[in-house]
């Protein structure tokens, strides 16, 4: 079979072909074809946003929106929504990989309709600096990594001696570091650890340059005190939207804010309904006329994660 007929991989293309530029043509649109069109009977359905569109295409890590702003508002803050990671297992065969896009190709897929992920891998095990380097190479342009800080510090440390093991941690992403592609640090703090205002201002005047934010998920954190030594340091308070946290407040304590959406109320399963998209759409309006604004969705089972924030995204414009 001539090589411009050879049906390609996601993302592949021939080493080489007599036929020339006609050829790369050719292996370009089943490129397309490969990697870009959700399988039929997928779960990611084009009834999955407002407008009837479950992917928009275009330019790679291009959604056809002015990226952080909608058209003629130039004024607005930027603001960033992607998933709490891109390598699940449970987003193949249609849910939202197409079925012959393999691994490797994962994340250049996921940037096709995201601007933004937050790496969640990093919290139960350190990566390799040539993994992390592999990230920055192959997301395009203006794509952004949110990093969550190893279980190590937060869980077992829990704050304590920062020093080396914030260290290595900070090593193993010097790729990321050494690009303009690094989001966020995310801090989160396991449910059982209780306020302690020492153990936390000590924490925040060790942090290494950045940006970095906090999610709280014991009660006791929420307070006016803990507000201000984090205002004092420019760290964000983590919003972090889950029903069985109703203490959670939406307090903005930087010049950006940092929004988790782990789990709808309403939905299916955890499924956020329209009407609370909806909600969180004016929410995040208004922030956006002040501050910028990152915001990830957590629900990754069903691809519940995939759909909410494609709404969101397409709700808002970016």
């Amino acid at each position: 079979m001539p090589p411009c007929r050879r049906a390609h991989r996601c993302g592949l293309l021939p080493e080489r072909c007599a036929r020339g530029r006609h050829c790369r043509r050719a292996a370009t649109r089943a490129r397309v074809r490969a990697c870009d069109r959700p399988a039929g009977g997928a779960a990611v359905r084009p009834s999955a946003t407002r407008h009837g569109r479950a992917f928009t295409r275009g330019r790679r890590g291009h959604t056809g929106a002015v990226p952080g702003a909608v058209r003629g508002a130039r004024s607005l803050k930027p603001i960033r929504i992607g998933c709490s990671g891109w390598n699940y297992d449970h987003w193949r065969n249609g849910v939202f990989y197409p079925p012959r896009c393999p691994p490797r190709e994962w994340l250049d897929y996921y940037a096709r309709h995201f601007d933004t992920v937050e790496v969640n891998a990093t919290f139960y095990r350190l990566p390799k600096r040539d993994v992390v380097a592999n990230w920055v190479r192959t997301s395009p342009a203006g794509f952004v990594f949110t990093v969550k800080m190893s279980r190590y510090i937060t869980h077992i440390r829990r704050l304590r001696d920062l020093g080396s093991g914030v260290r290595t941690f900070y090593d193993r992403i010097q790729p990321l570091i050494r690009s303009p592609k690094l989001g966020p640090v995310l801090w989160q703090l396991p449910g059982n650890f209780r306020r302690d205002d020492d153990r936390l201002a000590n924490a925040l005047g060790k942090l290494p340059p950045g940006r970095h934010c906090f999610e709280f998920r014991h009660e006791s954190w929420f307070a006016a005190d803990v507000y201000e030594l984090l205002r004092s340091h420019g760290a964000a308070l983590v919003i972090g939207d889950h029903p069985q946290r109703p203490f959670q407040t939406h307090e903005v304590t930087a010049d950006w804010t940092f929004v988790r959406f782990h789990s709808g109320s309403r939905g299916r399963r955890g499924n956020y309904s329209e009407s609370e998209l909806e909600e969180w759409a004016r929410r995040l309006e208004a922030w956006r006329r002040e501050i910028e604004v990152f915001a990830y969705f957590n629900n990754d089972w069903e691809g519940f994660a995939i759909r909410n924030g494609l709404w969101l995204k397409e709700r808002l414009g970016v």
